[in-house]
């Protein structure tokens, strides 16, 4: 949603699987300072990601038509690596 594309940028996210849990990769270009995603219904398992640089949460809030969404800001090093929190037998770990 936001940053929105054009031809001199972009904001390049790509995700993964790591024993078990979605892994979500944010390179910001120079000029953002925030990024608002969108992720199809049932991408997540978890309601909230970790920053495994900073260790902090972020967490997800609903989107129109069952869509997950996360707002999150620039860090300064220009990236963020985001894991799904964890969850066995209904407790989050």
């Amino acid at each position: 949603l936001r940053p929105q594309p054009d031809s001199a940028s972009f904001l390049d996210v790509k995700q993964g699987m790591s024993q078990g849990r979605r892994v979500i990769f944010v390179f910001f270009q120079e000029q953002h300072h925030d990024a608002h995603l969108r992720f199809r219904e049932g991408f997540f398992a978890s309601d909230s990601l970790c920053d495994l640089i900073t260790g902090a949460v972020h967490q997800l809030v609903p989107g129109p038509k069952a869509t997950t969404e996360l707002k999150i800001n620039c860090p300064d090093w220009r990236f963020a690596i985001l894991v799904e929190k964890e969850y066995k037998k209904g407790i989050e770990i």
